[in-house]
């Protein structure tokens, strides 16, 4: 299960309602030494079942005194369309969930859905398989009896006639014990109901040993048949469903806490008995050996010459996996080898000698264990969420950075939460994953500001620079090549865009390199862009082709502070054939992809029921390929669907462009404001997700990227 959100009820330094959003692949926790970062980790590792809260857990200022009912933490998890399906079939508490939220008391006890669990039994369960199962008897002493009145005593047919009788027996004695029908005794391999399957095939095949010499048994056999089958049919059923009983809480994810203390190092050499015995004391190495594709029997090969071949070509396998995750320091070999009954590992660097790994800097063999423990093995693991406390404390800068990209490869299949106090920790290449962690007074504790993303008066990222004590200077938000745009959308939306390019092997700027920052609206661009030339750094500004855009360009123009040769409006990126300009970066998009990240959006937050209103001009929603009811799926939108010509790109014919189109629907149809960042977040997920854009987005925005790296040269 997916975390959404987590509140977190009078936790050590956590007072109140602690509420925490949960990006789908990473979040951040960013803050300064003793904000509370690790107690917010550490909450989540309480949630485990079996962990028990202490006294010291609890809040020591807060006025309160803990009971066992008291609600500590409580999660909000997505649920996919299969475990939908297990719930249901599990309790009618559940029916029709699309979220499910588990709090645990203080007690140790859970509810789900603010209802107490375990529930009660199903009445629909335990009860209509017992139904089931004394239909069934009842068709077999049935059956019994019209064989018996059909055959007769006839002696030919006696070897047919008891092996029938056998097995009815052998069925009727089954469904008798029906004790172990119950629930929660269906196992893997052993369930009851593929049992009783058997059995009743085993019937059916003896009855067709039976002959059929008149109509009157043909009929008789025929309806017996039928009956079987029908009951076959049933319990065919009863399998395919999960085991009633079963325990919800297993769909939970197990949360494992890791310091950089937790990580077990690799060991230098190994005796390979010792390895062979015990090695669950020597995780490390073998998640070393499983990457090399390596087994102990493969050390214990007499031949040396094959040993050493094996050995040589694991070696290459593992340095190939390294030198693509430690790119600070290329060309880096790992090898292998076995002498006296002993594994030993050496490693070495471009223009060093083979040496022991204890000899490297602790930072690298950190990295190392951790690449194999976790990136190179995180498809392995299932069913956890990875919280990570100060990850990469005794790394080089570069070194974390080859960290957060290791972070992406775990995020595939796990979620991550981490704390970092360390501007190198945090991926400005996707602002919407900060949360910045602060600590307030007595009164107040621990809080978390979910949207530190968001610039304020005190300028791009204010929070994040407050809570890690940084100046706007700082590198984390100014680089030697920087893009200054208008908003946080446009960060969001640049970078993914440029990520689903690289993806496909083409590289239109290269986000290590350029620095984009959000100035929080056209107003602030001229400033911060005067602060970057100021310091000799390469900056370019992007503004929208809008009323703000407009005065910014003209007050840059007028006071001088920066090169108007450096500034690009979106709409010197495209002009399509009617001469109508896209207003801003959403307008790049095809109007029926960036209609569906709406409709998807919003089902997450509004439910699945929600609908996108039609725009009143378009007539129709003009979604290519059609949006999924329960989600979004991978589309190539590449034709118009709004009655546009083909290879004419679909902008807005609206002067005020298609995000100004919505926010006004949204208000005229009273459903709040209209939320592009929360869009922005949704096309982001989309194109990461491997959903392409169509011929004519994807050559304006071609021609917008190569505008902004010929200007940064």
């Amino acid at each position: 299960m997916r975390i959404k959100k987590v509140t977190i009820h009078n936790f050590k330094s956590i007072r109140n309602d602690f509420v925490l959003d949960i990006d789908k692949k990473v979040t951040a926790l960013v803050g300064a030494s003793e904000s509370g970062k690790t107690n917010v980790l550490k909450a989540l590792e309480k949630f485990n079942k079996g962990a028990e809260y202490e006294q010291d857990d609890f809040c020591t200022f807060c006025g309160e005194e803990p009971n066992p009912d008291f609600q500590m933490v409580s999660i909000v998890f997505a649920v996919t369309p299969e475990e939908k399906k297990i719930l249901e079939d599990t309790t009618f508490e559940l029916v029709g969930t699309e979220e499910m939220t588990v709090t645990k008391c203080f007690g140790g006890h859970y509810l789900v859905n603010d209802h107490t669990y375990p529930f009660p039994p199903s009445p629909n369960t335990p009860d209509a398989v017992q139904d089931l199962l004394n239909e069934a008897s009842r068709n077999v002493k049935e059956l019994k009896g019209m064989l018996e009145q059909v055959y007769g005593q006839r002696a030919e047919l006696g070897p047919q006639l008891e092996a029938v009788g056998q097995s009815l027996d052998e069925l009727a004695k089954y469904l008798s014990q029906s004790d172990e029908f119950t629930p929660l005794k269906r196992s893997e391999g052993a369930d009851p109901f593929a049992q009783l399957l058997e059995r009743w095939r085993t019937v059916q095949d003896s009855l067709t040993q039976l002959p059929e010499s008149t109509p009157d048994i043909e009929n008789t056999i025929a309806n017996l048949r039928g009956e079987i089958e029908a009951d076959e049919e049933t319990f065919a059923q009863l399998l395919e469903l999960p085991p009633v009983g079963m325990d919800i809480l297993d769909l939970v994810p197990e949360f494992v806490y890791l310091q950089d203390q937790d990580v077990e190092f690799l060991e230098d050499s190994i005796a390979i008995p010792e390895l062979e015995q015990s090695p669950e004391k020597h995780k490390t190495m073998m998640k070393l050996l499983a990457l090399a594709g390596l087994t102990i029997q493969d050390l214990r090969i007499d031949n040396a010459t094959t040993r050493r071949r094996i050995l040589r070509n694991a070696g290459r396998k593992v340095s190939q996996s390294l030198n693509r995750a430690w790119l600070q320091e290329p060309e880096i070999s790992l090898e292998f080898d076995v002498s006296e009954n002993t594994l030993r590992i050496h490693i070495q660097g471009r223009e060093e000698h083979y040496g022991r790994l204890s000899d490297r800097s602790e930072g690298f063999q950190w990295f190392l264990a951790f690449h194999l423990n976790f990136v190179a093995s995180s498809s392995e693991i299932d069913n956890t969420v990875l919280l990570l406390d100060e990850p990469g404390i005794h790394l080089h800068a570069a070194g974390q950075k080859d960290l957060l990209e290791g972070f992406e490869e775990i995020a595939k299949s796990m979620q991550i939460i981490y704390t970092t106090h360390s501007a190198y920790m945090i991926n400005k290449n996707f602002p919407q994953r900060i949360r910045a962690v602060l600590k307030g007074g007595p009164e107040q504790g621990t809080y978390v500001d979910n949207k530190a993303y968001q610039p304020t008066k005190g300028g791009p990222y204010e929070p994040i620079r407050s809570a890690i004590g940084l100046s706007l200077g700082n590198s984390l938000f100014l680089g030697m090549k920087n893009l200054i745009v208008e908003g946080i959308v446009d960060h969001i939306l640049l970078a993914a865009v440029a990520r689903r390019f690289a993806g496909e092997g083409e590289e239109l700027i290269n986000l290590q390199e350029v620095c984009i920052t959000p100035a929080g609206g056209a107003q602030n661009v001229p400033y911060l862009a005067y602060l970057a030339s100021h310091e000799d750094m390469k900056t370019v500004v992007l503004l929208d082709s809008d009323a703000e855009g407009e005065k910014a360009a003209k007050r840059i123009d007028k006071e001088g502070v920066f090169n108007k040769d450096n500034v690009i409006r979106i709409g010197d990126a495209a002009i399509d054939k009617k001469g109508r300009i896209p207003k801003t970066l959403e307008d790049l998009f095809e109007p029926g992809f960036y209609q569906s990240a709406i409709e998807a959006a919003y089902k997450e937050v509004k439910g699945s029921k929600f609908v996108l209103p039609e725009l009143p001009q378009a007539g129709k929603k003009g979604r290519a390929g059609g949006a999924a009811e329960e989600g979004v799926t991978n589309n190539n939108l590449s034709e118009p669907t709004d009655g546009s010509e083909a290879g004419e790109h679909r902008i807005s014919s609206d002067k005020q462009g298609i995000v100004k189109q919505y926010s006004n629907l949204f208000e005229e149809k009273e459903l709040g404001d209209f939320d592009k960042v929360l869009v922005a977040k949704k096309v982001t997920e989309m194109l990461d997700e491997n959903w392409s854009l169509d011929k004519e987005s994807s050559k304006m925005f071609q021609k917008l990227f190569k505008l902004i790296t010929q200007k940064l040269a």
